[in-house]
């Protein structure tokens, strides 16, 4: 843009640039070329969208002012949420359920979008005490759920759970979406009656932790060499044919 009145040199003219609106950082302008123009700069703000107005004023060196004024239509975006934490509370359904430490918020800081958390993977025999079930092993969870959310299964239950957090942000006016995704693992502990293959050999402790467990041990046994050292256990003993025989 050109600003010029009929006797002040280019350079002598202030020009200065304002917004109102919150989608747009502070505009920057340049010094006018060898012809008088100038360059206005705009720069997004960071997770904002909206209408900007912004007014260009120009001062010559007697004090007299002009205005302009423009509208700058800042489109929405999706951005991506942040999980922050993903961690199971227990390794076990003994007492019914496994607390869930889940932080997921959104980054957008026009309040144009909502935010939706999705957890997969739960298998069948496994749900949330809160949420929605879509089918196929996936929850839909709202912010408020994370408070207090929990997984539920029975006390027998001995699998080890991989399930997947995902965040996704979702823009109101245009259904844009965007996600972060972060694993969550559940490593559960030995139930009763559950069958423990073990070293023949192993420490005691381990035999107490069995024990203790109410496990069913299963003992395979280690090579042995010419000078009596006990080596590794043969492959062919994991086999599940040779673990029934025993």
């Amino acid at each position: 843009f050109r600003v010029q009145d009929d006797i002040t040199p280019y350079t002598g003219m202030s020009v200065q640039a304002s917004i109102d609106g919150i989608a747009i950082d502070a505009p920057l302008i340049g010094a006018p070329d060898a012809d008088g123009y100038r360059t206005l700069t705009l720069h997004g703000a960071p997770n904002r969208s909206g209408q900007v107005v912004v007014t260009l004023t120009a001062t010559d060196p007697g004090g007299l002012v002009s205005q302009r004024s423009f509208t700058v239509d800042v489109a929405p975006q999706a951005d991506a949420p942040v999980v922050t934490r993903a961690l199971a509370q227990g390794n076990g359904f003994g007492s019914g359920s496994i607390a869930l430490d889940i932080q997921a918020a959104l980054v957008d800081q026009d309040g144009s979008e909502t935010l939706e958390i999705r957890i997969s993977n739960i298998p069948d025999g496994v749900s949330l005490n809160k949420g929605t079930n879509l089918g196929g092993g996936i929850w839909s969870l709202t912010p408020a759920d994370l408070a207090g959310l929990a997984l539920l299964g029975p006390a027998s239950w001995n699998q080890d759970l991989a399930l997947t957090v995902t965040a996704i942000s979702r823009e109101t006016a245009t259904g844009q979406t965007a996600q972060t995704t972060r694993a969550l693992s559940v490593a559960m502990n030995v139930a009763p009656n559950d069958i423990v293959v073990v070293d023949r050999n192993c420490h005691v402790s381990i035999l107490h932790a069995i024990t203790m467990t109410g496990a069913i041990p299963v003992f395979l046994p280690p090579t042995r060499n010419h000078l009596g050292i006990i080596g590794p256990i043969p492959l062919s003993e994991f086999k599940p044919e040779s673990i029934q025989k025993r």
